[in-house]
This record gives structure tokens, C-alpha cells and sequence, in this order.
């Protein structure tokens, strides 16, 4: 089995990969500061042993946050800082209970925040540590960066 994939920092420039889904058993996949373009592959929501995905400056991966990724239960850290990330945060990831540390700095979010930090407080094993939106743009007025 396969636990860690890091790829971060291999000046990859193509589209996010699809094959990345067909392996399962991934816990940590580290695709970093590459040049990753396009959107994030729904197919991310079949890593279900997922535990970190770190998909951090790729500038060029833009679109919305796909709502798989809000089904990923084993997910502890989701760092996409630095992209050209876009809309709201879905409702899905106030599921993300196990979700310690959640790095959106430098996107652009529409919506409200405190949709996503209200579900998360839902959750009676809530370990959120970590939630970071510096620099990020919110494109509402409803929408507090604080």
C-alpha cells in the first residue's frame, strides 16, 4: 500500500491528474508547488483514506472547491492556498469533521464562512486548529474574513 505521494515541487504544468483517483489508499498526497492548471477532479472525493492533501501554490488551478472533497471523513489537513480557487465553500465540508487544519489563503470565496465553521461546530469530534483566509477575497458583503 501506498501511504504518502509526495509530487510537490516537480514543476509538473498539466491539469491535475485523473489517475490519482484510481489508488485509494493514499494518506497523504503532496502535489505543492507545481503548475497545475484546470479544476480540482471530483474523482479526488474516491481518496476516502485521504488524511492530507496538499495542492498549495499551483496558480493556475482555478474553479470552484469540489463537493467530493467534503466526504473525505479521514481528512485532517486540506492546504489549496495560493490557487485561483473560486465560489463558495460547500456545505459538504462542514462534514469534514476530523479536519484539523484548513489553508484557503490567497483565493477568491463568495458566500458565507460562517456556514462552513457553524457545521463544523456540529460535530461532536470537532478538531478544527486552523482556519486561514489571509489575503483571500470575498466577493460579498456577507462574507466575514475574520
Amino acid at each position: 500500500m501506498l501511504s504518502v505521494l509526495d509530487l510537490s515541487f516537480n514543476n509538473f504544468n498539466s491539469s491535475i491528474s485523473h489517475w490519482l483517483s484510481n489508488v485509494s489508499e493514499f494518506w497523504i498526497l503532496n502535489l505543492a508547488g507545481n503548475s497545475l492548471r484546470g479544476a480540482i477532479p471530483e474523482a479526488f472525493a474516491d481518496l476516502d483514506s485521504l488524511q492530507e492533501l496538499d495542492l498549495s501554490s499551483n496558480s493556475l488551478i482555478e474553479g470552484p472547491l469540489p463537493v467530493g472533497l467534503g466526504h473525505l471523513s479521514q481528512l485532517r489537513k486540506l492546504d489549496l492556498s495560493d490557487n485561483n480557487i473560486n465560489g463558495k465553500i460547500p456545505s459538504s465540508f462542514a462534514k469534514l469533521c476530523n479536519l484539523q487544519t484548513f489553508v484557503l489563503l490567497s483565493n477568491i470565496i463568495s458566500g458565507e464562512i460562517n456556514e462552513f465553521v457553524d457545521g463544523l461546530s456540529r460535530c461532536s469530534n470537532n478538531v478544527l486548529e486552523s482556519l486561514d483566509l489571509r489575503v483571500t477575497t470575498c466577493l460579498e458583503a456577507n462574507c466575514p474574513i475574520q
